[in-house]
């Protein structure tokens, strides 16, 4: 929902974040939270192969969320950093976006979004 009057008098950035990590079976991590490197006796080559399963479905998911965000905008920012992909866009209708996004199955636990606004012209 773009607010009246805000295109004229300010600049509304929208911001979306994608975490790519995983934290225990298909939750993603939502925190930047250090972790103590856990130590075990015994670690199976299933399971590892099992990660990578959940993870090549977890980034196909950010890919297809990205797509979709695409046609909304060409005007995008990409940040990437080993926990999270972020997306920012200037030109983009927020309500439409997260209607889409909702109607192809996406919901809060994939994403996280915001909006910031800026003034165009200075101080009042």
């Amino acid at each position: 929902m773009i607010l009246a009057g805000y295109n004229d008098t300010c600049i509304q950035k929208v911001i979306f974040i994608f975490p790519l990590l995983l934290d225990g079976p298909e939750k993603l991590v939502k925190a930047r939270v250090s972790r103590p490197v856990q130590q075990v006796e015994v670690l199976e080559p299933k399971s590892i192969r099992r990660l990578g399963q959940l993870m090549a479905r977890r980034l196909e998911r950010v890919a297809t969320m990205m797509e979709i965000l695409q046609d909304y905008s060409s005007e995008w920012v990409f940040s990437i950093s080993k926990d999270y992909l972020t997306m920012e866009s200037e030109d983009i209708d927020i309500t439409s976006a997260l209607e889409e996004l909702s109607l192809q199955g996406f919901n809060h636990d994939d994403f996280t979004w915001k909006v910031e606004y800026t003034r165009k012209w200075g101080f009042m």
